[in-house]
């Protein structure tokens, strides 16, 4: 199972295999530090519309995917309703995740089926 994260409105998606996650971030990349999280929406203006350099986490328990929001001064919405922070909330296919004033589009997907060799 993947999980794709696409910036609405953008072209290039964040792709992550399921299986492999334990926590990514969601944020902003640290001039000061190098430091980028694994969902970096710099690019997308993020300091500008809100995005904290450590915004939110998406994190896996078992098979299942959840959202939480690590104390972001303009907060963390899952489908336009604000997380508290620090409470993991369920993330499922089409959910959209609102951080500062970007929306993310969430999607699970199958990998692509490879066809056998003849």
């Amino acid at each position: 199972m993947r999980l794709i994260i696409t910036v609405q409105g953008g072209t290039k998606p964040f792709i992550f295999n399921v299986e492999r996650i334990e926590e990514l971030v969601i944020g902003r990349f640290d001039p000061e530090t190098g430091w980028s999280p694994d969902i970096d929406l710099q690019e997308y203006t993020a300091l500008e519309k809100g995005v904290s350099r450590r915004h939110a986490t998406i994190t896996r328990r078992g098979d299942t995917l959840y959202l939480v929001d690590l104390g972001s001064p303009n907060g963390t919405f899952l489908n336009e309703v604000l997380l508290f922070p620090h409470q993991p909330r369920l993330l499922r296919d089409g959910d959209t995740i609102r951080v500062g004033r970007l929306i993310l589009e969430v999607k699970l997907a199958s990998p692509p089926q490879t066809a056998p060799s003849e």
